[in-house]
């Protein structure tokens, strides 16, 4: 497969600049400074081929911030947003992207999430593009409560996915699986994990989400919530 994670390009571009970067006589300083952070007005000076990073704590995040190019060279700024939430129960939201979740014990032919500890779990998982355009770089994040074992088809030679020529790459965890692939327009695809209830009591069943990997305002989740596990 012609797949390459975006953090592999990262590291053969840092290591291509460092092996050429001196042959190549490629050289460049940034000077800027930082208004808006604790300390104070802050003065900057390194080399243009390496970024820093600046962490904005949660109290100011309202609050103004300004950065000035004081040197010839041009400066790149990009922001990246990152927040954790202290609520863990949350409801199912969707932007561009709809996601449908359905659960079905095998051992007990009946419908729902809740098992019995030995039962096997079939996990069913609908993506759906309602726009007029082909969607790439989606990420499918399917994790698992504490007391469910995902089953690995790569290990027990259980085919449990159908080919699906929509999928780039999958990744099977002990926890989570992976799943990047392509949708067209307004179209769907549906997604079938196996799982066994390993242990007994009442567990956080964390969200099933879908998001594009490159665009923040695509993106599905189901609601999380508990899961009970019984003898």
């Amino acid at each position: 497969m012609s797949w390459t994670s975006t953090q592999t390009k990262g590291f053969a571009f840092v290591a291509a600049y460092k092996y050429f970067g001196k042959s190549l006589n490629i050289s460049g300083q940034v000077q800027y400074s930082v208004t808006g952070l604790p300390g104070g007005v802050k003065s900057y000076q390194h080399s243009a081929f390496e970024p820093h990073v600046f962490n904005i704590e949660k109290s100011a995040y309202n609050k103004p911030l300004t950065i000035q190019n004081t040197g010839k060279g041009r400066l790149y700024i990009y922001q990246s947003d990152r927040f954790i939430d202290n609520n863990l129960n949350k409801e199912a939201a969707s932007s561009n992207l709809g996601i449908y979740v359905d659960y079905n014990n095998a051992t007990r032919h009946t419908s729902g999430s809740d098992t019995s500890i030995g039962d096997d779990l079939f996990i069913n998982i609908r993506v759906s593009n309602p726009s007029a355009l082909e969607i790439n770089d989606l990420a499918l994040n399917l994790k698992m409560p504490t007391g469910l074992e995902i089953i690995n088809p790569r290990l027990y030679e259980t085919e449990v996915t159908k080919t699906n020529g929509s999928i780039t790459y999958q990744d099977f965890r002990d926890d989570r699986v992976y799943t990047f692939f392509k949708l067209k327009a307004g179209g769907s695809e549906i997604f079938t994990f196996k799982a066994k209830a390993a242990f007994t009591g009442d567990f956080y069943m964390p969200a099933v989400s879908c998001e594009h990997m490159y665009k923040g305002s695509v993106y599905a989740r189901t609601e999380s919530r508990r899961v009970g596990i019984g003898k």
